[in-house]
């Protein structure tokens, strides 16, 4: 029975850690083709870096993924709908404020 309430005790721990948020967090967003003002949260980057490790990495995946929406439309024989894509932010998901008017997009390169 005090195997389980430790158990039961670190597991709240843990999971109430996994939800904060520090200042060095880089939020990866995007939205929706059914409203383009949604902002859906898609990935957390939080390693114990700095703020601008977390957030130049965001910032990659957000360009990549853009790229591969990019690549699909085109590949599919239409054209994006620039108001879809991925962005980010620093800090930790807010469903409030602004998506972005346009979306970088990047395919990466092989820097050997």
């Amino acid at each position: 029975m005090q195997l389980a309430r430790s158990t039961s005790a670190l597991a709240i721990l843990w999971l109430s850690a996994c939800g904060q948020a520090t200042s060095d967090t880089a939020t990866l967003y995007r939205n929706s083709s059914l409203n383009a003002s949604m902002r859906i949260h898609f990935a957390s980057f939080d390693t114990p870096e700095d703020g601008y490790y977390n957030l130049s990495n965001c910032q990659m995946a957000a360009r990549v993924l853009n790229a591969n929406v990019d690549a699909n439309a085109e590949r599919n024989g239409g054209s994006r709908d620039v108001s879809l894509g991925f962005w980010c932010e620093s800090g930790g998901f807010n469903d409030e404020g602004m998506v972005p008017l346009s979306f970088e997009s990047e395919l990466p390169t092989d820097a050997r």
